[in-house]
């Protein structure tokens, strides 16, 4: 082959390569170009979606924290699913009347990043969230027969759509395409996930509640469904992601009892709204709704009908109206904070002299009640409760009137609370000490001597003693059956004409003893409610009260105590004798009076 040939064979050989490679990306653009069109034919649900009229309640509230409560099929998760989606794409919503609404805030529009969390009680419960956002079914389509166009099926709200039949129905794309989404495995066949980035730059994280969220990271919303584990530190935490950004949570639960945030939750959004539906404040941090299974018109009359009459009324107000029923689970029903207290209000008839002589006092009882300190010296968080009892012309009919009056719970050691209680009331006659012995009794590591011992010494130095028991304590009564039946009958009415209880506490100075009193459960298994209390609340200040209950307390006059032979004492007396020696001599009759001069004589 001459040069010639070889030259015009290369050449040609280069020639094809570059058609060749010109035919690829035009193949690419081609594709590129299909892709787009085929992106842009997507039906995309949430411009489909359309919520029923009682789901717009949602949509329309600000508050910082909403607890959504609902029965089964109420549709609280599918709700909370499409405004997560929307709030993550930055893609609008729409009313039920078609009115559109950012889920997102003005101030976010451009951000090109952010991060949205999910919380479930533990790992699996990400295939639910899964299905909710990235799959097909959240909802119902059907074709609209005037405009031909894809809408959402919505009984008893569309007219005619209660017509359509099921054939003619078909499942709504997903929120989110997951083809879009680059996803973090945890089980890839079980479709439980932990990290989803949107092809926007943002990411939604799910976490489990048995486990703990990276800590620092700044969230612009928190979705958590159902009930949550380790909820006393968790949710705590999840509330501070939130400053940054002035973010929310948003809560769908059915009434969960055995969840103790999920009912401080629902306590305080009763709270905020009552202030907020009063005029006490503008706006409520946190709200609460309900969504009853029997609302939704997806769900068949008669299967709704079928389920009344087959259920107890605690179970279908629990199970279709998704409200919590506590009463039979609760270790107190009969408690109230506006029965069990000292002052009623400046014109309620049940008010008496009691009340009047603690008002004028500022709501401390005077030196001649007689006064108990309650000690649970827990692990780490002691709680301490101050009850009195007044003199006998302030009974009714001859029967003692109960007066929790101070409270303390947190942090302190037996030095720090005996410094505190001397503080408080320095010249208070204490007439008992009562003390948890189960943990009194424990020598904690590190230490030699018991937690008893260490507080009876602590109260010693600061001369903090009680006329029965000294710097010591009394045994509280350990069977908790016992001791809250002793409880229960203080909350009844002194005598049963009464318009007042035995136990009468002064509300706003004690406001966690009134919690943990409304909150604390009896121990719950399937439907046996059981005479134990539920594991893992916060009930120091209520075991206090439980230990003074428990104690047979009864009014003594208070007897002012001599003070005790201390170094302290001593070295007091010592120093008032050298004085008297100088003053007034050694004594005897022919003693000449001493004096002492001060000054230039």
């Amino acid at each position: 082959m001459s040069k010639k040939d070889t030259i015009a064979a290369r050449t040609e050989r280069i020639i094809g390569l570059i058609k060749s490679d010109i035919s690829s990306r035009n193949q690419l653009s081609t594709s590129m170009r299909a892709a787009q069109r085929l992106q842009s034919r997507r039906m995309q649900a949430l411009e489909l979606f359309r919520p029923f009229p009682y789901q717009d309640e949602f949509l329309f509230c600000g508050a910082t924290e909403i607890l959504v409560q609902g029965g089964t099929r109420s549709g609280k998760s599918t709700i909370i699913g499409a405004s997560v989606a929307s709030y993550a794409l930055n893609r609008p919503l729409y009313t039920s009347m078609g009115c559109r609404i950012n889920m997102r805030e003005e101030r976010f529009q451009d951000k090109p990043n952010g991060e949205i969390w999910v919380i479930g009680k533990q790992m699996n419960h990400s295939s639910t969230i899964y299905r909710l956002l990235f799959e097909p079914g959240a909802f119902q389509i059907v074709k609209d027969k005037k405009t031909n166009a894809w809408r959402a099926w919505r009984p008893g709200f569309t007219p005619g759509d209660d017509a359509i039949p099921e054939k003619e129905r078909k499942p709504s794309p997903p929120f989110i395409y997951p083809s879009e989404v680059s996803f973090g495995w945890e089980k890839m066949r079980e479709k439980q996930w932990n990290t989803a980035l949107l092809p926007n730059g943002w990411t939604i994280k799910y976490f489990p509640s048995n486990g703990q969220p990276k800590r620092g990271d700044p969230v612009h919303r928190i979705w958590i469904d159902e009930e949550i584990e380790n909820d006393d530190d968790l949710y705590p935490e999840l509330q501070s992601r939130l400053s940054d950004y002035s973010g929310k949570i948003w809560w769908s639960s059915w009434p969960a009892n055995d969840c103790e945030a999920l009912l401080a939750l629902k306590e305080r959004a009763v709270a905020d709204m009552d202030d907020w539906r009063s005029g006490r404040s503008p706006a409520p941090d946190a709200y609460r709704m309900l969504f009853a299974g029997s609302a939704n018109p997806i769900i068949d009359k008669k299967e709704v009908e079928k389920r009344k009459r087959g259920w107890s009324h605690e179970i279908w107000v629990a199970r279709d109206v998704g409200e919590f029923t506590t009463d039979s689970f609760l270790s107190y029903p009969d408690f109230s904070k506006d029965y069990h207290r000292v002052d009623y209000g400046d014109t309620d008839a049940r008010n008496d002299k009691l009340t009047e002589v603690l008002r004028a006092n500022n709501y401390i009882p005077p030196s001649n009640w007689c006064v108990y300190l309650i000690i649970d010296p827990g692990t780490q968080r002691p709680g301490l409760l101050w009850v009195a009892i007044p003199p006998e012309e302030f009974w009714y009919k001859g029967k003692p009137y109960f007066v929790p009056y101070r409270e303390f719970t947190g942090r302190k050691d037996a030095d720090q609370l005996a410094y505190l209680i001397k503080s408080v009331e320095p010249t208070r006659v204490y007439q008992r000490f009562v003390m948890d012995f189960k943990a009194g009794e424990q020598t904690p590591m590190g230490h030699a001597a018991t937690v008893m011992a260490n507080y009876s010494r602590a109260f010693a130095e600061q001369n903090v003693r009680s006329v029965e028991t000294g710097t010591s304590f009394q045994r509280g009564e350990q069977n908790w059956v016992v001791r809250s039946t002793e409880l229960r009958r203080m909350m009844q009415p002194v005598t049963p004409d009464s318009p007042r209880p035995a136990l009468r506490i002064v509300t706003h100075q004690c406001p966690q003893l009134i919690l943990q009193i409304q909150r604390n459960r009896r121990h719950v298994q399937k439907h046996d409610v059981q005479d134990k209390q539920a594991s893992g609340q916060v009930k120091d200040l209520l075991d206090t009260l439980e230990y003074f209950a428990g104690c047979h307390p009864e009014y003594k006059i208070p007897v002012r105590l001599a003070p005790e032979d201390t170094p302290a004492m001593r070295k007091f007396n010592q120093e008032q004798d050298w004085w008297n020696s100088l003053v007034v001599g050694n004594g005897g009759p022919d003693s000449r009076q001493k004096h002492v001069v001060c000054g230039v004589p």
